[in-house]
């Protein structure tokens, strides 16, 4: 097995990466396109 670049579990792992993209908000022009992403 690889050795590990960091100590955190799947559970943290996967609630880090979703946390960087929490803050992100769309502008009035992305708004207004209705795109899901």
């Amino acid at each position: 097995m690889a050795e590990r670049l960091n100590k955190l579990n799947g559970k943290e792992w996967l609630q880090y990466s979703f946390s960087i993209w929490k803050d992100i908000q769309k502008n009035k022009e992305e708004r207004s396109l209705k795109h899901p992403a």
